[in-house]
C-alpha cells in the first residue's frame, strides 16, 4: 500500500507533473483519489456487503428491519449500518400532495437529520432513506422542498400553467407544488416561462460571402479585434447566431494570419496556459491573431496532455515517482536528515572520544578556538567552561542545535525550555560546527540563500536567534564598553508587556573608527543621557550591528569590556541598588538566587559581555538564566561562581557606591 504522507510531504509535485506529463493539480488530485481508494474502499466494500446481507435477510423474513439488531449482528454502530446498507427492496414512494402530505413523516425525517447530521455535517440521504424506508430520491426531493428549494422542470412549468388556467391564484398554485414555495416565486417563474423567446437567425449565404470579402480586404490592415468589430458593424451581424465564431474562423483562414501561426509551438502555449503563465486571450493579443485560431489547437493539446481521463501508463508513472521520491524540497536538508545527523553525531563522538566524557573534554581542549565543538544531546546539559591548558580562552560548546530544530519542527511558539547551554547558536556556528563534526560539508553544499531561509522561517519562533553575536573595533587594545542588548519583543510574557521596546546598540568607549559595513545610528547625545553612564562621553560612539556574518573569533580577540553596575542599573531599573549586606563578590550569586525564578522575564533578553581577558567570553546567567543554578551539583555551582568572580576581580569591577 502506498503511503499518502510520503507524497504530501516529500514529493516535488512540479517534478511529478513533468515526469507524468500532467499539471501539478491533476497529479495531486489523482494521487489523493488513488490513495483513498486503495486504503478505504476495500474495507468499505466488506462492511457494505455484511450490513446489506443482514438487512436483506431481516426484511425478507418479517418485511421490516430492526436496526439495533442489525448493529448488534454486524458489530457496527447503528448510524454506520444505516449509511452502509444498499438494500432497497420494498421501499415506499413519497410524493408531495397538499391534501395527503403527512406532517408526522416530515417531523420524523427532520428529527433524524437534526440529531445525526447537524449543520454543517453533510446529510447522508442513504441513511435517511434506510431510516424512513422510503426511496432515496424522494427523500432528497422532499428535504429540498422543506428547505425552500424547488427544481423548476418542464413538467413543473406545465402543471403551474394548467393550475393557473383553472383559475387558481399564485398562492394556491404554490401550495400545490411545494410546502415552502411562495406565490412570488411562482409568479416570477411563470412570467419567465411564458415570455416570448428571442430567436436569432443563422448567418445567410449572402452574409457569408460578404464576410469573406471584407476579411480579405481588412486582414492585416487593422488589429484583429478592430477588424472583427468593423465586419460586425458593417454587416449588422449582432443579431445573427454565432456571428463572432464565424467571423473569427474565416479571418483565421486568411494567408496573413496563417503566416503568423506557421511554426507556432502550440504545445508550449498549452503548457504555459496549464501552469497559469498566460491565457489564449493574452496570447492572441500578443500575436494579433483571432483568438479562435489558438483555442482550437490549445483545446486539442489540453485534451491530449491534460485530459481528465488518466491512462494506466500515466497512473503507473505517478505512483512510481511517489514511491521513489525521498527528498523534501520544502525543507532544509538539515531538517530532512535530522535522525541521520543525530546518529552520525553519536557515532562520531563515540569514535573520536569514546564514551568517557573526560577523554572527550581533553580532546576538545586541544583544539583551536576556530573549531567550535558541537554539544550533542547525548552528553549532560550543564554549561561547560572549557579552558585550554595555557588558560588562553573560555568557550561554550555549540549549543543544542538538534534540540532547537526538533523544537521548531514541533510547531511550538516561544522560547524552548532548554536546561543546558544558552539556545542562541549563531548562523556562523551552524556553518562551521556541523560540517566539522560530520567530517564533510554535505549538509551545507547549497547556496547561502538556503540557510538564510532558515533564519526567515524561524523568525516567528525566536526572532534574533541566528543573528551574529559579534561586535568589534579595528583597534587591538582599546578600553571598551561593548554591550549588545537584544529584545525578543514578540516573546515577552503578558505580565511584562511594558518591556516591549527593541534595543540593539553597541557603545564603544575609546579610540577607533566605525568598522566597515557598520552604519551609524542616533548620536551619543540622543542615547547616552537615558543610560546614565558615568564619566566623559566625548569619545563615545554609538554604532549599530549590521546583519552580516562577522568573524566571532576575531571579535573575541579584539574586545575588552568593563561593564559597571551603574550601567546595569540603568538598563534594568527593576534591579535597584545594591542590597544591604551583599558585597560585589556575592552579587552574582545573590542575583542568580533572587531572579532565577523570573526566568520567563529575563529569558526575553540577551546581553553578551566580552570580558577583559581578551579571549574569554562570558554570558551573564542573571540576564539569561538558562544555567539551572538550583538544580546544578555543588561543584558546578562553585565553578560557575568562581569564574564570574575571577572576571569581575580581573576587570577591577568595584562595588558601586
Amino acid at each position: 500500500m502506498i503511503d499518502g504522507s510520503v507524497m504530501s510531504t516529500a514529493a516535488k509535485w512540479e517534478q511529478a507533473g513533468k515526469a507524468v506529463g500532467r499539471s501539478v493539480i491533476a497529479c495531486k488530485r489523482r494521487f489523493k483519489i488513488l490513495h483513498h481508494s486503495r486504503k478505504h474502499i476495500q474495507v468499505a466494500d466488506d462492511r457494505e456487503s455484511l450490513v446489506t446481507s443482514e438487512v436483506q435477510g431481516q426484511f425478507e423474513l418479517s418485511s421490516a428491519v430492526d436496526w439495533p439488531q442489525v448493529s448488534q449482528a454486524t458489530g457496527l454502530g447503528m448510524r454506520e449500518c444505516l449509511e452502509l446498507s444498499q438494500y432497497d427492496g420494498g421501499k415506499a414512494s413519497w410524493h408531495y400532495d397538499p391534501d395527503s402530505f403527512s406532517q408526522s413523516m416530515v417531523d420524523r425525517m427532520t428529527g433524524f437529520i437534526e440529531e445525526h447530521y447537524p449543520t454543517p455535517t453533510p446529510v447522508s440521504y442513504r441513511a435517511v432513506s434506510n431510516f424512513m424506508w422510503v426511496d432515496m430520491n424522494d427523500c432528497i426531493r422532499i428535504h429540498d422542498m422543506l428547505r425552500g428549494k424547488f427544481n423548476w422542470t418542464e413538467a413543473g412549468y406545465e402543471r403551474a400553467v394548467a393550475l393557473r388556467a383553472q383559475g387558481l391564484t399564485y398562492r394556491e398554485v404554490a401550495r400545490h407544488l411545494s410546502p415552502t414555495l411562495t406565490h412570488s416565486s411562482v409568479c416570477n417563474a411563470l412570467q419567465f416561462y411564458l415570455s416570448p423567446k428571442i430567436v436569432r437567425e443563422p448567418i445567410s449565404a449572402d452574409e457569408l460571402e460578404e464576410i469573406n470579402r471584407l476579411a480579405d480586404e481588412y486582414a492585416g490592415k487593422y488589429p484583429v479585434v478592430e477588424t472583427i468589430d468593423k465586419i460586425r458593424t458593417q454587416l449588422n451581424l449582432s443579431n445573427r447566431r454565432g456571428w463572432h465564431s464565424t467571423v473569427s474562423r474565416l479571418l483565421a483562414a486568411r494567408p496573413h494570419y496563417q503566416a503568423k501561426l506557421s511554426g507556432f509551438d502550440y504545445i508550449d502555449l498549452a503548457n504555459r496556459i496549464a501552469t497559469g503563465q498566460t491565457t489564449t486571450k493574452l496570447a492572441a493579443k500578443e500575436l494579433d491573431v483571432p483568438r479562435l485560431a489558438l483555442e482550437i489547437h490549445v483545446s486539442d493539446m489540453n485534451s491530449r496532455l491534460f485530459s481528465s481521463a488518466w491512462t494506466g501508463e500515466e497512473t503507473r508513472k505517478l505512483l512510481d515517482y511517489v514511491q521513489t521520491s525521498n527528498s523534501k524540497p520544502d525543507y532544509l536538508p538539515v531538517e530532512s536528515r535530522l535522525d541521520e545527523i543525530r546518529d552520525l553525531v553519536h557515532l562520531r563522538l563515540e569514535h573520536n572520544f569514546g564514551c568517557d566524557r573526560s577523554s572527550y573534554l581533553a580532546q576538545r581542549n586541544a583544539q583551536t578556538p576556530q573549531s567550535l565543538c558541537f554539544k550533542s544531546r547525548y552528553f549532560h546539559d550543564k554549561i561547560d567552561l572549557i579552558r585550554n591548558p595555557d588558560g588562553g580562552y573560555v568557550t561554550y560548546p555549540c549549543l543544542h542545535t538538534l534540540e532547537l530544530w526538533e523544537y521548531k519542527m514541533s510547531g511550538c511558539r516561544g522560547l524552548p525550555a532548554f536546561s543546558g547551554a544558552v539556545p542562541f547558536p549563531s548562523l556562523w556556528c551552524l556553518r562551521t560546527s556541523l560540517p566539522a563534526l560530520l567530517g564533510d560539508d554535505t549538509l551545507f553544499r547549497e547556496s547561502s540563500a538556503t540557510l538564510e531561509s532558515l533564519v526567515l522561517r524561524l523568525d516567528d519562533y525566536v526572532v534574533p536567534m541566528f543573528c551574529q553575536h559579534s561586535v568589534f573595533t579595528p583597534t587591538s587594545h582599546p578600553k571598551l564598553l561593548c554591550i549588545r542588548l537584544e529584545r525578543l519583543d514578540r516573546l515577552v510574557p503578558e505580565p511584562f508587556s511594558t518591556y516591549t521596546e527593541v534595543v540593539r546598540f553597541v557603545l564603544s568607549i575609546g579610540p577607533g573608527a566605525p568598522v566597515q559595513g557598520i552604519e551609524e545610528v542616533p548620536s551619543a547625545d540622543e542615547l547616552l543621557p537615558a543610560l546614565s553612564l558615568p564619566g566623559d562621553h566625548s569619545s563615545i560612539q554609538v554604532l549599530s550591528i549590521p546583519n552580516t556574518e562577522l568573524d566571532i573569533w576575531q571579535a573575541i580577540s579584539l574586545i575588552k569590556s568593563l561593564p559597571l553596575l551603574s550601567d546595569l542599573q540603568a538598563l534594568f531599573p527593576s534591579i535597584g541598588s545594591m542590597p544591604d549586606g551583599v558585597t560585589m563578590n556575592e552579587l552574582p550569586e545573590y542575583m542568580v538566587s533572587t531572579y532565577a525564578p523570573m526566568g520567563e522575564r529575563f529569558r526575553c533578553w540577551r546581553i553578551i559581555y566580552y570580558t577583559s581577558n581578551i579571549e574569554n567570553i562570558m554570558l551573564l546567567a542573571l540576564i539569561c538564566p538558562n544555567f539551572d543554578y538550583a538544580a546544578a551539583p555543588a561543584g558546578d555551582r562553585e565553578l560557575f561562581m568562581a569564574h564570574m568572580r575571577d572576571n569581575i576581580q580581573a576587570d577591577g569591577f568595584k562595588q558601586h557606591e
